[in-house]
């Protein structure tokens, strides 16, 4: 009778351990297809599949939210906006829920980023607005710099041109005291940009440099190559066209390789005008179709 006893804890300790386990790899999984997303969109859509249907009996409200913002946030990847917006409409009451404010930051700015999407600035703006609002002392630099960020360009697009240059100066020292490399991809695209609104192109191109460098170094094609157009846009508007040139074919490539639809047609449309700006005017129309 001792012996059962002893065989039956022995048992219960073992999967205990076991479920332990399956949790852990169910979380690291997680976490891999997290950043395979910005790499391999379909490779990723395969794998959140899985997780969506192998989800551990112990896994949390928290681990349950993530994966909400990362199915969303594939199919957005997949212009799948609709089913990917109410996903992440879905992941942010239950973030309140759980009161997660990094997690309802995160599904904020996914919102925020399909109204984009959408056309819809009204929301795109309300969504940032509030993903600041949720991060305010949440240490999450990540996250805070790609809100500030996409704050930054809304207030240029409003012709609120000294708070856009002081949001993005405010993003850039955010991300040198942190050191956060996702960080840095968000705060040198901000800087990229607003000094290629005024014509600054050569000091733009330093800034989408170190983007380009931050965004590898997290292993993010999709922002290593906004990066790139941010590049070949200054080597355009420098007159150094066949350098633009070869960098547009290299985003293609890249874009061909990320598997995303929106992304893969800004790269067919800026090759093309690329072409047109080069008086190759039949093989951007080829191109285009």
């Amino acid at each position: 009778m001792l012996r059962l006893v002893f065989l039956l804890l022995a048992f219960s300790a073992y999967a205990g351990i076991a479920r332990a386990d399956a949790l852990g790899d169910w979380r690291q999984e997680m976490d891999e297809v997290r950043q395979l997303v910005e790499r391999d969109v379909s490779a990723a859509w395969g794998r959140t599949e899985r997780l969506r249907t192998d989800v551990p009996a112990q896994a949390t409200e928290e681990d349950q939210i993530r994966l909400l913002i990362l199915r969303s946030k594939v199919l957005e990847m997949l212009s799948e906006v609709h089913t990917a917006s109410s996903l992440a409409r879905e992941a942010l009451d239950r973030a309140r829920g759980n009161g997660d404010k990094a997690l309802q930051a995160e599904a904020h700015l996914l919102i925020g980023l399909i109204g984009l999407v959408q056309g819809d600035l009204a929301l795109e703006r309300q969504s940032v607005q509030d993903a600041l609002t949720a991060l305010d002392d949440v240490e999450r630099p990540d996250l805070l710099a790609e809100a500030m960020l996409r704050a930054a360009l809304h207030y240029w697009r409003n012709q609120q041109q000294d708070a856009a240059v002081t949001m993005a100066m405010q993003t850039m020292d955010i991300a040198q005291r942190s050191g956060n490399p996702r960080a840095l991809v968000f705060a040198n695209r901000a800087l990229g940009v607003l000094h290629q609104q005024v014509g600054r192109d050569q000091d733009a191109m330093e800034y989408f440099a170190h983007m380009r460098t931050a965004a590898r170094a997290v292993g993010s094609r999709v922002q290593e190559t906004y990066a790139m157009d941010g590049v070949a846009a200054g080597l355009r508007a420098l007159g150094r066209l066949e350098e633009a040139e070869e960098l547009y074919r290299e985003v293609l490539d890249l874009r061909q390789k990320l598997g995303s639809p929106f992304n893969m047609a800004i790269a067919i449309y800026g090759y093309a005008d690329m072409l047109r700006t080069m008086q190759r005017y039949s093989e951007a129309i080829q191109h285009l179709d």
